[in-house]
């Protein structure tokens, strides 16, 4: 009975681990989510001296209140890192930089690149789907519509750059090492990672495998690379260009973009409501990307993903 739960080396299986500590993100999450949702509108309720008269009505403001969203974002991002850093440090007993969690400014190379490969890549099934006539910019490429929001949007997509790689992969990865399979690092985060989405709005089949994809992307330049700092810029600069610049949804989530852009019509070209990353244009992208980042040259240091 015993060895359902620890292998052979005496430890908690990974399977149990990622569970138990997704389950404690989830839990933290809502605790930490009704708390700042309370005060929030206390305090707003306080200041303004309006009254909730209706339940519907306390909903309505919920869902149309820009700042609360932005910030219950932002403590979801910060529950996913506690909880990873607790139960890291709680199972495995080892600093969070084991994770691939590393200083940023000796892996600061890795990071821009990754800044890079991220904004080119977006870019590029941008252009497809423009030259192509998929979709039209409303407000014209040299009318960008520059708001506040592009700035607060940019810490969001940090942070969630952030933790979702740290759990995906520097979590997922560094305790699967456990099974002794590199492909079972890969395929198995990138699963998670597609499930983690998969209640996104408006999710489709080819959506579905393109978080996939972007997950054995992710997971290659992890492994390639030794360091969380290449998929976190990516990630960062994926979603931003994808939302906040170009006006995509961003996995479904509508985002207030510099760009305002309209689909000739919902197909599995541009993705329909999802976003382009419901396309096969962006398949086609996130292919190319993983052929390139395996013909990568790999880290001079790989102690963090190398399989023990």
């Amino acid at each position: 009975m015993k060895k359902i739960f620890i292998n052979r080396n005496s430890q908690l299986r990974s399977g149990y681990k990622i569970f138990i500590t997704f389950a404690a993100f989830f839990v933290l999450l809502i605790i930490c989510t009704s708390i700042t949702e309370v005060l929030y509108f206390a305090v707003k309720m306080f200041a303004t001296g309006n009254n909730i008269s209706s339940t519907q009505d306390y909903i309505l403001q919920i869902q149309s209140d820009s700042l609360f969203s932005l910030m219950s974002h932002i403590v979801q991002t910060f529950c996913m890192i506690i909880a990873v850093y607790a139960f890291w440090r709680i199972f495995d007993k080892k600093p969070i930089r084991d994770l691939g969690f590393t200083n940023p400014l000796v892996h600061k190379k890795d990071f821009f690149i990754g800044l890079a490969f991220g904004a080119i890549s977006i870019s590029t099934v941008f252009i497809i789907l423009k030259l192509t006539g998929q979709i039209e910019v409303s407000n014209g490429l040299f009318n960008p519509d520059l708001s506040i929001v592009l700035f607060s949007d940019l810490l969001l997509f940090i942070m969630v750059g952030i933790s979702e790689e740290l759990f995906s992969r520097g979590y997922c990865m560094t305790v699967l090492k456990q099974t002794g399979s590199p492909a079972a690092m890969v395929i198995i985060s990138a699963c998670i990672f597609s499930v983690i989405h998969s209640l996104n709005p408006n999710i489709t089949i080819v959506g579905f495998i393109n978080i996939f994809l972007v997950g054995v992307l992710f997971a290659f330049m992890f492994l390639k690379r030794g360091n969380l700092w290449l998929p976190i810029g990516y990630h960062i600069t994926w979603n931003y260009f994808q939302g906040s610049v170009f006006g995509f949804q961003v996995s479904g989530l509508d985002i207030h973009g510099m760009y305002h852009v309209k689909l000739n019509s919902q197909n599995i070209i541009n993705g329909g409501l999802f976003g382009p990353e419901g396309g096969i244009v962006t398949t086609f992208v996130l292919i190319l990307s993983i052929i390139a980042i395996m013909l990568l040259n790999g880290s001079n240091n790989k102690k963090n993903t190398q399989v023990q």
